[in-house]
C-alpha cells in the first residue's frame, strides 16, 4: 500500500510530441531527420551532395515501411540540435536567403555550421566558418563563445586572437568565475593572461627608460615642450592594463600625429607603440599554449 502511494507521488513528466518542421517538410522529400523532437522531411540527394558521412550511412541503409517510417519514408534518428540541423538545412535549401551578404552572421549560425560540419564532415560549411573567423569575429558575439568554439573545435589558427579578445574585455574574477566556459579554454585564458601581462610590464620599463624618460631626443624639434608630454603620452597608451583589470586588445596606434609632441617624437612613438605591439603578437601563441609560433598552427583536418 504504501509502495502504491509512493509511485503515485512520481508523475511520469510527458514527452513532448513530435512535430514536423515548418520549413524543411517536403511532400516529396524521401528521408525523415529527427532531432530532438523535431522532424525534418528532406532529400537524400541533397544530404549525400554535401556530406561523406550521409552519403556511407545511406549506402548501408535499408528502407523500411515500419514503426520507424512514415509512408515508406525511413527515419533516420540525429543526436543533434534541432536548431542546428534547421541552420544547416537552411544553407543547403535556401543559401542567398540564409546568406544576408550585408548583415553580420548571428553565432547560433556559425556554431551550428561548425558543429554540424565537423560532425558530418561538411567540408564547405567549416571552411566557411573558419573564413568568417580569421577575417574577424563578428561584433555582436560574445566573445567568450568565440574563445569555447575555438578550443572545442581545435581552431588554433584563431585561438591566441580568440583568448586575447576575451581577456581583454573580460577581468580575472570574470574569467575564474564564468560557468559557461569550458575549463580549458578557461585554463588557457588564465594562463596566457598571466603571462601576457607579465611580459608587458617588464616591457613597458625597458620601453619607457628608451622612449619616454630621456630627457633630450637628439632629433626632437621642440625639447621643451616634448621632454614633459613624451613620458605622460608613453603612460597613457592603450597598451597598458587599465585599472579595471582589462588587458591590451593591441589595436593599432590611430594618429601619432594627434599628440602634443613634435614629428620626430610622434614617429619615434608610433615605432615604439608597433614594435611592442608586433612582439606580444607574435608571443600569443606560446602565452595561450597552443603552439611555439603563428607559422606551426594548424586547424582540425577532414
Amino acid at each position: 500500500m504504501e509502495s502504491g502511494s509512493h509511485l503515485s507521488n512520481h508523475k511520469r513528466i510527458p514527452e513532448e510530441p513530435l512535430r514536423k518542421s515548418a520549413t524543411f517538410w517536403f511532400d516529396d522529400g524521401n528521408v525523415i531527420l529527427q532531432a530532438q523532437q523535431t522532424q525534418f522531411r528532406v532529400h537524400r540527394s541533397m544530404l549525400v551532395r554535401h556530406s561523406t558521412v550521409w552519403k556511407d550511412m545511406f549506402a548501408v541503409l535499408q528502407p523500411e515501411g515500419k514503426s520507424g517510417s512514415e509512408n515508406d519514408c525511413p527515419v533516420v534518428h540525429l543526436s543533434d540540435r534541432a536548431s542546428d540541423v534547421e541552420h544547416v538545412m537552411a544553407i543547403f535549401y535556401d543559401n542567398l536567403k540564409t546568406f544576408k551578404l550585408k548583415e553580420r552572421i548571428q553565432f547560433s549560425q556559425l556554431s551550428a555550421m561548425l558543429r554540424m560540419g565537423h560532425k558530418y564532415q561538411i567540408k564547405h560549411l567549416c571552411d566557411a566558418v573558419m573564413k568568417i573567423l580569421r577575417k574577424d569575429f563578428p561584433q555582436s558575439l560574445d566573445l567568450w563563445d568565440v574563445a569555447n568554439l575555438a578550443y572545442q573545435f581545435s581552431l588554433k589558427t584563431i585561438m591566441p586572437s580568440a583568448y586575447l579578445a576575451y581577456i581583454a574585455t573580460t577581468n580575472l574574477k570574470t574569467i575564474l568565475s564564468d560557468a559557461s566556459l569550458h575549463p580549458g579554454a578557461r585554463t588557457a585564458a588564465i594562463l596566457g593572461r598571466d603571462q601576457l601581462s607579465r611580459w608587458m610590464h617588464f616591457t613597458k620599463e625597458i620601453t619607457r627608460s628608451q622612449f619616454a624618460a630621456s630627457k633630450v631626443r637628439g632629433d626632437c624639434q621642440d625639447h621643451r615642450k616634448c621632454a614633459a608630454g613624451r613620458e605622460m603620452i608613453f603612460l597613457g597608451l592603450s597598451l597598458w592594463d587599465d585599472d579595471d583589470g582589462h588587458l591590451t586588445r593591441l589595436v593599432p596606434l590611430a594618429d601619432a600625429n594627434g599628440f602634443a609632441i613634435c614629428i620626430s617624437c610622434s614617429a619615434a612613438l608610433r615605432k615604439t607603440h608597433e614594435y611592442i605591439r608586433s612582439g606580444a603578437w607574435s608571443l600569443l601563441p606560446d602565452f595561450f599554449d597552443v603552439s611555439p609560433q603563428w607559422a606551426d598552427l594548424k586547424d582540425f583536418e577532414m
